[in-house]
């Protein structure tokens, strides 16, 4: 007769993602402070294919989400966002510098920054 169980703690299976509510138990065991479950194989062996396949859904979703993008791979992917922070960086940067020169030419001519941003044409909550 075959061996159908897997002896681990539950949150080993838990950590590798497995719904415990889903394995059928054979037994609970306490062995060093921790209780040690034996679960029936086939039912772990179905949980395992389960998350198998969403992994699968997963990289199709990956896939299919560069592409729409028009971008091939995830390095790509992840050099595109580099330097899309690096130019948003950059800009904040230059915010920055310009709200100090209007600060400074507002105190130079004793009014608010809102009335300058009001002058310039300027949106406050930009």
């Amino acid at each position: 007769m075959a061996d159908l169980s897997v002896p681990c703690t539950a949150s080993y299976l838990e950590a590798k993602g497995v719904d415990l509510s889903t394995v059928k138990e054979y037994a609970k065991y306490k062995i060093k402070d921790s209780d040690v479950y034996v679960y029936h194989k086939d039912s772990v062996d179905v949980e395992i294919e389960r998350e198998r396949a969403q992994l699968l859904q997963l990289k199709i979703e990956n896939e299919q989400t560069l592409a729409d993008l028009g971008l091939s791979s995830r390095e790509e992917a992840e050099a595109e966002i580099k330097q899309h922070m690096e130019r948003l960086h950059e800009y904040d940067k230059v915010k920055d510098a310009t709200q100090a020169l209007i600060g400074r030419l507002a105190e130079m001519r004793s009014t608010t920054c809102k009335e300058l941003y009001a002058e310039f044409g300027l949106d406050l909550d930009d």
